[in-house]
């Protein structure tokens, strides 16, 4: 693999950023906070204060004691920014490197660099400096012979002289260029001096970019081969999705690769849309082509799960997790298509053959004294079968009129409205009235809120779905859950 770091970030590091550039913002956020959090600890403080200097009572007064406490709230928020700070602080540090890796391995590259550069015009200074250092030694040792040949002729001619004597004005040059020569000569070994010096100071230098270096390169590589290994990783990913759809267990003679689990969840997402978006998309376009009417499955899931009331088709969506987002994404490709269709939005559906949560209920009613089943979450189960019957009747209905206007999304679930707990300790009694003999153990069945069983797609609260459209436009009346729940038990006991 050749490491090219200034190549175009791929995914692996894009990511990365993505997530440092968001934990940099939390850090700014928090710190705001902090800083609005410090100040009111400290106006609380100077409030409670001022009470107590104010107090002459040997107790707290009911105003002392709601001013302690909310300061000691404050010192509370302060102490929890803080602590939330540091941890952020921490997570920013940990990606920096890996984020600031490519450009600074570009730019410690580029000082390595030029010190190479400063190095070759330092030692070509130094060098250059030296040969006139080598000149200025000639130079004044040529002086100071001629100077001292001078003094000779001077003081002979002086003791021959009868006269006063006068200084030859050419020995006077001689000892003016004497002292330019010797200060130059004084500077230009100051100059070698600093020259040698900075020169000294240059292997410190690259040793310590080196070392940058080096430590940058391993992290553009390790990027690089991320980036090479994440297509591979991601294949893996969509594979063990699949083999998991499919039921395949784990097999000791199969190598085994770890992989991410937000590579994991990209890959359900990926799928998700394939499955609830782009497959749609497709059957919508065909039947546009050929005049055919699509018969469409949708969930409650394209709601937010807000609210008490149930929903009508026309009432603004707002997805909690990839599954809804993809569902609801299906829905308006439909839509999009300009094909007749009819959209089913449902829920909580369960059939006699195959794996629900009524036989979970029962097996786990066999097997443990105590339930616990949530309770705030609020829907109806539906059967497969009054969907299949439900459908049938609508394109009975739409293929004999020819009537377009039929063409929309409705919500078809059975009648009523239960909780999971309500669901399952119906489950339960009839179990025990169809067949008594089974050996029931469950004698409780606790009701426990959502946050009980954490998952990873977060599930509506409010799953209650209008059905009068359906009902109004078709005619129909939609039996209650609890008739459907009844059959299906009848016939797997």
């Amino acid at each position: 693999m050749q490491l090219n770091p200034f190549k175009k970030s791929g995914a692996y590091y894009n990511g990365i950023k993505s997530k440092h550039d968001a934990l940099t913002r939390q850090v700014e956020s928090v710190t705001a906070e902090l800083i609005k959090a410090q100040a009111n600890q400290q106006k609380k403080n100077e409030a409670y204060q001022e009470l107590l200097d104010a107090s002459n009572l040997s107790r707290f007064s009911p105003s002392e004691r709601h001013a302690l406490q909310q300061l000691n709230d404050a010192k509370s928020q302060v102490n929890t920014l803080e602590m939330h700070l540091r941890n952020l602080n921490s997570q920013v540090m940990e990606l920096r490197p890996t984020v600031n890796a490519p450009e600074s391995l570009k730019q410690v590259k580029s000082e390595i660099a030029a010190l190479a550069r400063h190095e070759a015009e330092l030692s070509a200074a130094s060098e250059k400096t030296q040969t006139q250092i080598e000149k200025f030694d000639e130079r004044i040792t040529v002086l100071e012979e001629r100077i001292l040949q001078e003094t000779q002729i001077a003081a002979q001619s002086m003791l021959e002289s009868e006269g006063d004597f006068v200084m030859p004005e050419s020995l006077s040059k001689l000892d003016v260029e004497l002292r330019i020569a010797q200060i130059t000569q004084k500077e230009l070994k100051a100059k070698q001096a600093l020259l040698r010096s900075e020169l000294e100071s240059i292997p410190a230098t690259q040793r310590d970019l080196r070392r940058i270096h080096i430590s940058n390169r391993a992290t553009v590589a390790e990027i690089d081969s991320r980036e090479a290994l994440l297509p591979i990783l991601k294949l893996l990913a969509r594979a063990t999705i699949a083999k998991r759809a499919a039921g395949h267990t784990r097999d000791s003679r199969i190598y085994e690769v770890s992989i991410p689990t937000d590579l994991l969840d990209e890959a359900e997402a990926e799928l998700a849309k394939v499955l609830n978006t782009d497959a749609p998309a497709a059957l919508a376009k065909a039947a546009a082509q050929v005049g055919a009417w699509l018969v469409h499955y949708s969930t409650d899931y394209v709601f937010d799960g807000s609210g008490t009331h149930a929903r009508q088709e026309g009432e603004g969506t707002g997805p909690l997790s990839v599954y809804g987002q993809t569902k609801l994404d299906g829905e308006k490709a439909i839509v999009a298509s300009g094909c007749k269709y009819l959209i089913f939005r449902t829920s909580w559906v369960y059939a006699a053959r195959g794996g629900n949560f009524a036989k979970t209920m029962l097996r786990l009613a066999q097997e443990r004294d105590k339930l616990t089943v949530i309770n705030d979450q609020h829907g109806a189960p539906t059967g497969a079968d009054l969907i299949a019957d439900v459908t049938a009747h609508a394109m009975r209905r739409v293929l004999n009129t020819q009537n377009i206007s039929f063409s929309g999304v409705y919500h078809l679930v059975a009648s009523g409205e239960t909780t999971w707990h309500g669901y399952a300790s119906h489950v339960i009694e009839e179990a025990k009235r169809i067949s008594p003999a089974l050996g029931w153990k469950a004698t409780e069945i606790a009701p426990v809120p959502t946050s009980a069983f954490p998952t990873p797609a977060t599930r509506p609260l409010n799953s209650r779905l209008s059905t009068a459209k359906l009902q109004q436009a078709f005619g129909l009346v939609l039996p209650p859950w609890q008739q459907g729940v009844d059959r299906m038990l009848a016939e797997i006991l």
